[in-house]
């Protein structure tokens, strides 16, 4: 799967993520509430810049494998859906 194709997948805890898009944005979703500084997404393949919507804070991507790792520039703290958005390139 990579970010134009999938509508959800999970994190390696179990916890189900959405995926929306607007144009060039890819839209991450987590279904729950998430804490400390990454969440790690299965099964995708995803590239481009990331922010956390609430607060505008950037966020990294990297691929380890076949997953998708979101790391944050400050821990999260369990507000529920912590939505990133992804600007991507076609």
């Amino acid at each position: 799967r990579d970010g134009t194709d999938c509508s959800d997948t999970q994190t390696d805890t179990g916890m189900p993520v959405r995926f929306t898009r607007s144009g060039n944005d890819i839209h991450i979703i987590p279904l729950g509430a998430p804490a400390g500084g990454s969440l790690r997404l299965r099964n995708v393949r995803l590239s481009g810049q990331a922010r956390l919507v609430a607060d505008g804070s950037p966020v990294a991507l990297r691929q380890e494998a076949n997953d998708l790792v979101v790391d944050f520039a400050k821990p999260l703290v369990g507000n529920f859906a912590p939505a990133v958005t992804v600007s991507t390139l076609e």
